[in-house]
């Protein structure tokens, strides 16, 4: 206690950093973030159809703007090491980010893609499952 290890404290939020980065995505490609499904119910079938096609268009926008402020932010942070890790703070600042946002444009792009090929009816049908069993539809 007398000698404390002065670059612990960096390493740990460097790895919370990454874990929370690449958790981000695998919580978005499974579908087990938080939806709330109770008043889609009501909504007609187009209603339906749009509340289930905007969020991944939503995330693909948004995702881009990750990487964008990921490369900002990186030659901002790009410079000697300050903390007690031998690199740079942008390697656990900003390069999860724009990692993340790559990864959550290419799950976006795809599911935006899924969602205009499929035909609506099967995620209508996803919709009420959920709706019944009252729980996530993982598949």
């Amino acid at each position: 206690f007398s000698n404390p290890i002065f670059w612990f404290d960096e390493m740990i939020i460097a790895l919370l950093v990454w874990y929370s980065a690449l958790g981000t995505v695998v919580c978005y490609w499974t579908n087990e973030h938080a939806v709330i499904n109770f008043f889609v119910k009501f909504f007609p079938r187009a209603g339906k159809i749009f509340l289930m096609f905007a969020p991944h268009v939503i995330v693909a926008v948004t995702s881009v703007a990750f990487i964008i402020g990921g490369k900002l932010l990186f030659a901002l942070q790009n410079q000697l090491p300050q903390g007690g890790l031998p690199f740079s703070r942008a390697y656990y600042y900003a390069l999860p980010m724009m990692v993340m946002g790559v990864m959550l444009t290419l799950c976006a792009i795809y599911r935006v893609v899924e969602y205009i090929v499929t035909p609506k009816h099967v995620f209508l049908d996803r919709f009420q499952k959920l709706q019944d069993e009252g729980g996530m539809i993982i598949e």
